[in-house]
């Protein structure tokens, strides 16, 4: 949700912002390098946010998908066509053999 419960807008990472000087613990998923022990600490949180990129990912999680899709729409687009062309030619590889059935059944009459 874009709020936690309270009036104070949700950063990109998910760090809520208008606390002043609160200090926080980040959650492990936004650790990119989980041995540090800046992901264990508490992380002052204030307006200007800054992250070690080294360390926290500063990326959130919907405009990396939103990024992945955009790199990736073409293959996912073709791997679509292609499923439905399959099932088109199923069907039309079932109907045939429907028909070839029917018609040998209508000879032994």
């Amino acid at each position: 949700s874009a709020h936690s419960g309270s009036l104070h807008p949700v950063k990109e990472i998910g760090i809520v912002s208008g606390y002043g000087d609160q200090s926080v613990t980040l959650p492990r998923s936004c650790c990119r390098d989980t041995a540090s022990t800046l992901c264990y600490s508490s992380v002052q949180v204030k307006d200007d946010i800054s992250l070690e990129p080294a360390v926290f990912f500063t990326q959130g999680c919907a405009e990396k998908i939103i990024q992945v899709l955009d790199d990736h729409l073409i293959y996912l687009i073709c791997a679509g066509l292609g499923v439905v062309l399959l099932e088109f030619l199923g069907l039309f590889f079932s109907l045939c053999l429907c028909c070839t059935n029917k018609n040998i059944n209508d000879r032994k009459v």
